[in-house]
């Protein structure tokens, strides 16, 4: 059971977000309906209807801050989306509004009890995720049970009925996960040799242990709890996993579980948590993000390659290494306003909004890796509550960001923008840069291409261009920081800075025009400020 949301109320609301206005609709009808009851996990449908007779495109936002989950059905006038990251965009309007309608009706990230009762996240156990691939998973371990009168051996290559289950305590408030204690193997190999690309529930849920021991106490507890790293309750996990040891492995997690609940009791755990604020340790970050990916796309992930080669379509990942790096280069933080425009399956929105607390906004046009977005949001809420932690609000967008309505109202907002464009084509490049000139001053747009030359000069033909109030850095990137390739590459930032535009005309006007150069037209082939 994962901890209650504190409020209790359901709200949904219209949104125009470019204005901020609110306003109650009284054409919106929530409905809720338990489903799907199995074990420790429920789902509820939250049915979002509305009798408006525009076009709706709906999105998720979440804010565990605050302790609500919100869905927002905003009212369009016309059309209204990889992991890290990117993908990608593309105008495909006809697609964009059919997809858009679908949207409107979605799951929430949580369980919702009818009549007002208290609203409870669930997050998908490990257990379900073998469960749905029970053929590609054998034993690992080979005694099941072990008392003091009798050991119950297992087959290694069993499946099935036999196979060993634990539930693992979490740091979050009645939090626990469920685990099958197998291992994937190559069906098609003679030998059965395990599967390494596949989910490894053992692995898991020992690196899991080792997270919440380095990262939820300190170094004087984890010692006094724990033991040493050599000698302690770690390496015993270790030892008997490679021992193939189940009953000893067992008990070492039920020793976790009882150091784990006496010091949830304490309120020591909950201590620990405040002290991080919204800077989390990143290899805690990037954990979470892998059990969330792991339960929502992991076994799918293959529809994301389909698309079509050489497009603006083409999926790519920003993988969690470099999103750290523009973290720190952007100085993102809980106050700042982040926004993907091509955010495939939404990982870098996740991770900046779990390692920064920011505001965080991911668009994506595609529509498989949209919905792969919603879910991962949904199981990250649950996710992070489980593990007692806060993150920035979370909304992800589907939709063609060349053409969502109320998108100029949150980019007018955003202190840092994200275009993975490494497979962009010129003419959506210079429109994307259309949408850059009302962005607000100091914004920084990171991007894998660049929008404007490096060497660039302004000069009386291109004073009124969008490039001009752009001033960009080069920064490399090195191995395994994207997903297309295992090579380095670099990206750039540009800063909205429109202090040289201003200088310029304020030198002109200065020398009576003598500064302008005379050969060149004083109109902009692009739209003026």
């Amino acid at each position: 059971m994962i901890e209650p949301i504190p409020k209790t109320t359901v709200m949904v609301r219209t949104v125009d977000i470019r204005t901020e206005a609110r306003v109650t609709p009284a054409a919106a009808v929530v409905t809720t309906a338990a489903i799907g009851m199995t074990g420790m996990a429920a789902a509820v449908t939250l049915a979002i209807e509305t009798i408006a007779s525009v076009s709706v495109m709906s999105h998720m936002t979440i804010n565990t801050e605050r302790g609500t989950v919100t869905s927002k059905v905003v009212k369009t006038l016309s059309n209204t989306s990889k992991p890290s990251n990117c993908t990608t965009q593309r105008p495909s309007k006809s697609t964009s509004s059919t997809s858009a309608s679908k949207e409107s009706s979605h799951k929430l990230p949580s369980t919702f009890a009818a009549g007002g009762a208290s609203r409870r996240l669930s997050i998908l156990h490990s257990d379900q995720i073998v469960a749905a691939a029970m053929g590609r998973y054998k034993n690992h371990f080979h005694m099941l049970v072990e008392d003091s009168d009798s050991t119950v051996a297992s087959n290694p290559s069993s499946t099935g009925g036999d196979s060993m289950h634990v539930s693992l305590e979490y740091p979050g408030k009645d939090s626990r996960e469920k685990f099958t204690l197998m291992k994937p193997f190559l069906s098609r190999s003679k030998t059965e040799s395990d599967d390494k690309d596949e989910y490894n529930p053992i692995e898991d849920l020992v690196q899991t242990v080792r997270i919440i021991m380095e990262h939820f106490f300190s170094p004087e507890q984890y010692k006094e709890l724990f033991g040493t790293t050599n000698e302690g309750l770690y390496r015993s996990l270790t030892k008997y996993k490679n021992r193939k040891d189940g009953a000893q492995f067992m008990k070492a997690v039920e020793e976790f579980n009882q150091v784990m609940h006496k010091q949830k009791s304490s309120g020591k755990i909950q201590e620990r948590v405040k002290q991080y604020g919204h800077r989390l340790p990143y290899d805690l970050v990037v954990h979470l993000l892998q059990q969330v990916y792991s339960r929502t796309v992991a076994a799918r992930a293959s529809k994301l390659n389909q698309y079509e080669a050489f497009s603006n379509n083409v999926y790519g990942e920003i993988l969690p290494i470099l999103t750290k790096e523009f973290i720190q280069r952007t100085k993102m933080d809980e106050t700042k306003v982040f926004v993907d425009l091509g955010c495939g399956i939404g990982n870098v929105v996740l991770q900046v909004a779990l390692q920064t607390g920011a505001e965080s906004y991911g668009v994506e046009i595609m529509d498989t890796p949209a919905k792969f977005a919603k879910k991962q949001a949904k199981e990250f809420e649950a996710r992070t509550r489980a593990f007692g932690l806060r993150h920035g609000a979370v909304s992800m967008i589907h939709g063609d960001f060349l053409d969502t309505p109320n998108l100029a109202g949150i980019l007018a907002r955003a202190d840092v923008v994200l275009v993975n464009n490494y497979a962009f084509n010129s003419a959506l490049n210079q429109s994307l840069l259309q949408l850059f000139l009302d962005l607000k001053e100091g914004c920084k747009i990171i991007s894998l291409k660049t929008f404007v030359s490096l060497d660039h000069k302004i000069n009386v033909r291109n004073a009124g261009s969008v490039e001009s109030i752009l001033r960009v850095k080069k920064y490399p990137y090195y191995t395994n920081a994207v997903s297309w390739t295992h090579n380095g590459g670099e990206y750039f930032i540009a800063t909205v800075d429109r202090s040289a535009v201003q200088a310029f005309w304020e030198r002109a006007m200065s020398d009576g025009g003598a500064s302008l150069d005379d050969g060149g037209s004083r109109r902009s082939s692009t739209r003026r400020r």
